[in-house]
């Protein structure tokens, strides 16, 4: 009986790396390229994959001889997909980060040109950088807003900089070679900072939030007094890009950061 549950413990486990294979990126393979990848012979690999057609897991193009996601894979994914709330994710992972960093965190989302606060989670210490939810801020003087920024087309981008960006204190980026080279850094480090921008005495570092369509749907981003911000410079954004890449993978993220 033992015996019989580790050979189907094992069936289970390969039948799952097959699945695996199939990502946004690779989304059709054939019986070599699957059999390549796993590292099975390919008799194993046809045995499984006839099974997971049966029930309807994968399917088989026979034009191009290749396999793909079935209609029960569409199912559970979208049974998944309709169970995740972004806020009910991310709200364990932002109380951590504000734990880890003893610093305020804050989630926003894109809206109508602005970053919209709709969870945080303030610093424990008696001066601190105070966040509230339903508060926004612009795009181009936040660590947060940045984030949305950058993921604008270049297009969309010249029309907010032609539209007139506000100098909210002397470090506030608002010529547009400053903010095309911030938003250059921020696609290339999926990393976004505010040094004092929006305020004088507090500085915040962000990253982008990703759902299952690699999309781009709310920013992650750390707030402090300026000095603290300076002395845990490294540790803050370190966290910041981690908590990100973490929630963006419950959220159905298959890429990497």
């Amino acid at each position: 009986m033992v015996t019989e549950d580790k050979y189907n413990v094992k069936v289970i486990e390969k039948a799952a790396s097959i699945l695996k294979c199939f990502t946004l990126e690779n989304p059709e393979w054939n019986l070599a390229e699957l059999s390549k990848e796993v590292q099975l012979n390919r008799s194993t690999v046809k045995r499984i994959l006839k099974t997971l057609i049966y029930v309807g897991f994968l399917e088989y193009v026979e034009k191009e001889r290749k396999y793909r996601l079935g209609p029960a894979c569409i199912m559970l994914g979208s049974t998944v997909l309709n169970q995740l709330d972004l806020r009910k994710v991310a709200s364990r992972h932002l109380q951590k980060l504000t734990e880890i960093t003893q610093e305020t965190s804050n989630i926003a989302i894109f809206n109508n040109n602005t970053a919209l606060v709709i969870d945080r989670y303030n610093s424990p210490q008696e001066v601190r950088a105070i966040s509230r939810i339903g508060s926004i801020a612009y795009l181009h003087a936040t660590a947060g807003g940045k984030i949305f920024l950058a993921d604008l087309s270049d297009e969309e981008l010249e029309k907010y900089i032609d539209k007139g960006v506000i100098r909210y204190t002397e470090n506030t980026h608002i010529t547009r070679g400053e903010i095309f080279d911030d938003v250059a850094k921020i696609r290339a480090e999926r990393l976004a900072l505010d040094l004092r921008e929006a305020y004088d005495d507090r500085s915040a570092a962000a990253s982008p939030i990703y759902n299952f369509e690699n999309k781009i749907i709310a920013s992650i981003s750390v707030v402090a007094p300026c000095p603290r911000f300076e002395q845990k410079f490294d540790k803050i954004t370190s966290e910041v890009k981690n908590t990100a890449y973490n929630i963006s993978k419950e959220m159905g993220y298959m890429g990497s950061f």
